[in-house]
């Protein structure tokens, strides 16, 4: 008999690729968002709006195009609810009767209470090659460690943040100037299809699990504009992979050169090799920066900070 999943997730990309994936293979009996409102309690179910699209029916061009789990959840007629941030919100969850929880991207740590709730445990879906980048915001420190190759771990919840043991896990080339955005829903479908293996290994009792190697473990917290920074010390190729990964997000990335601060506003380019290899970076015109290194040459366009 399939067991009884509850979903757990936000209204962010991440969430939504991951369930949309999911979805493929597995039906969840519930989704569950994290309550907006800090005094929220217990467990509300959140009916759909009456412009809400029924089953079977497609959504309108302008819902395609920023899908939700609340709306895939709509489509699909799977009950959402939000929980609240209060001891009655576990009584909420066992309400619903869940053999196995699934989370992809939950704001909150799961307190020990409700992670004794379902019988098989809760199952995270985490966008980097654990036991590296356990934290907020892997993406960001992949991106910024210049990596060219990440992936996709689903691991058992534990109290201690990101540090259950693996269950599933899939590695994912970076591309050339691959933005942060693009990775995240490739790492996200690939994270609901290895979910939907690890639910079913769950349950028939074939998972494999693989404690974590603390010896190869690193965590970071959120990061701060001072991370945004790229450093004059840095390889050309790492410099590149961080300014064009982070180009969607609102906080600017940085250079500074001989004391003064530029705003990358737009990568040109990486070369292994170029007419403008030196051992420092610079700036041409004001506005043009060769990021030289020994291993090769990142151009881009940049903007004087005031």
């Amino acid at each position: 008999m399939a067991a009884r999943i509850i979903f757990f997730g936000t209204t962010g990309a991440f969430s939504a690729s991951t369930l949309d994936a999911l979805l493929a293979e597995i039906i969840p009996a519930a989704v569950v968002l994290p309550a907006l409102s800090a005094h929220a309690k217990g467990l509300r179910h959140l009916r759909a709006p009456a412009t809400a699209p029924v089953l079977g029916r497609r959504l309108p061009a302008y819902r395609q195009a920023l899908p939700t789990i609340v709306t895939q959840a709509h489509v699909m007629g799977i009950p959402v609810y939000e929980l609240g941030n209060d001891a009655s919100a576990v009584e909420g969850v066992r309400a619903l009767m869940p053999q196995l929880c699934a989370v992809a991207c939950w704001p909150k740590k799961v307190t020990p209470s409700l992670l004794a709730v379902p019988r098989l445990g809760w199952l995270n879906v985490h966008p980097a090659l654990l036991p590296r980048h356990r934290g907020p915001d892997p993406l960001f420190w992949t991106f910024h460690a210049g990596e060219t190759e990440t992936g996709v771990t689903v691991h058992q919840m534990a109290e201690a943040l990101d540090t259950g043991d693996i269950v599933a896990q899939q590695r994912v080339t970076i591309a050339p100037g691959e933005a942060e955005a693009a990775l995240e829903q490739r790492l996200a479908t690939a994270g609901g299809a290895l979910l939907a293996e690890a639910i079913r290994a769950l349950t028939d009792g074939t998972a494999v699990f693989t404690p974590q190697d603390e010896s190869q473990a690193s965590w970071e917290g959120w990061p701060t504009a001072d991370d945004y920074t790229v450093r004059t010390g840095w390889s050309a190729r790492r410099a590149y992979v961080f300014a064009t990964g982070m180009r969607e997000r609102a906080e600017p990335v940085t250079v500074a050169i001989n004391g003064k601060v530029y705003r990358i506003a737009h990568v040109v380019g990486y070369e292994e090799t170029g007419a403008y290899a030196s051992d420092e970076p610079r700036i041409v015109d004001a506005s043009s920066l060769f990021f030289s290194r020994p291993d090769g040459v990142m151009s881009a366009h940049v903007i004087p900070e005031a």
